[in-house]
């Protein structure tokens, strides 16, 4: 079949960093209780300001405070630990060198063309949404496999087509951020 978008681009650290900060921290789950702890934090210090209001303990609110952090400190620890290992993993494969991608996609499938290990067909039927962020365009298939093109990447067709490709398809776009 004829390619009509090709893109190309290097994995580099900041494409792990995007990827990572939307699958970790962007999930519906996530939010919600990240918006939990937000709130519980929120409700301690005010805790602390306004003694008067709370029947709690300064040690209990204090212990509280510190628990929240605690989780949150986590959460940016297994963020940032995912994007290091992972982005040397990419460069030991490649001997140190950063990993060059390339993808084209023709009426009926994508195919991902690494500079390293095999190519990869994927039908576009298999697509299950495409995940849109400040710098990429990530697609999940149905086996949760991702695949990135980048938004100013595009070799063959322009960002505009290629959108407007997706539509016609009807394959859903979802922004993050």
């Amino acid at each position: 079949m004829k390619t009509i978008f090709e893109n190309k681009f290097i994995y580099t650290k900041n494409y792990y960093k995007e990827y990572y900060l939307c699958s970790i921290f962007k999930r519906p789950i996530l939010l919600f209780l990240n918006m939990i702890i937000g709130i519980n934090l929120i409700l301690h210090i005010l805790a602390i300001l306004l003694p008067n209001f709370f029947t709690l303990t300064y040690e209990e609110i204090i212990g509280y405070i510190g628990s929240d952090l605690i989780i949150l400190c986590l959460e940016i620890g297994v963020y940032l630990n995912k994007v290091i290992i992972t982005y040397k993993r990419d460069l030991e494969m490649n001997q140190g060198n950063p990993i060059n991608n390339k993808v084209c996609i023709t009426e009926g499938n994508i195919e991902i063309l690494p500079d390293v290990g095999k190519s990869i067909n994927i039908d576009l039927n298999n697509i299950e949404k495409i995940i849109k962020t400040k710098n990429y365009y990530i697609f999940i298939t149905k086996a949760r496999l991702t695949i990135a093109l980048k938004k100013d990447s595009f070799i063959k067709g322009t960002e505009e087509e290629f959108i407007t490709f997706l539509k016609k398809k009807k394959i859903k776009i979802g922004r993050i951020f």
